[in-house]
């Protein structure tokens, strides 16, 4: 259950990390700074995120395999 949850969150991450990209590509299509800066936040805060979801899910993986 916890995994499916855990997969679920990273695929939505992955989908916002999606819309990041386009806001840069807009952003700078249109030299619009503000929209670029967005983008990238996006993108930042999507990965970061999906990587810590995917650490916990290791981690937790690891220790509930050494209380067995």
């Amino acid at each position: 259950m916890i995994q499916a949850l855990m997969a679920g969150v990273v695929l939505v991450l992955v989908g916002r990390a999606i819309l990041g990209a386009v806001h840069l590509k807009v952003g700078e299509g249109q030299h619009d700074v503000a929209q670029v800066s967005k983008g990238k936040k996006e993108i930042a805060g999507s990965l970061v995120g999906a990587f810590v979801v995917a650490s916990i899910g290791t981690i937790f993986t690891i220790v509930y395999g050494m209380g067995i």
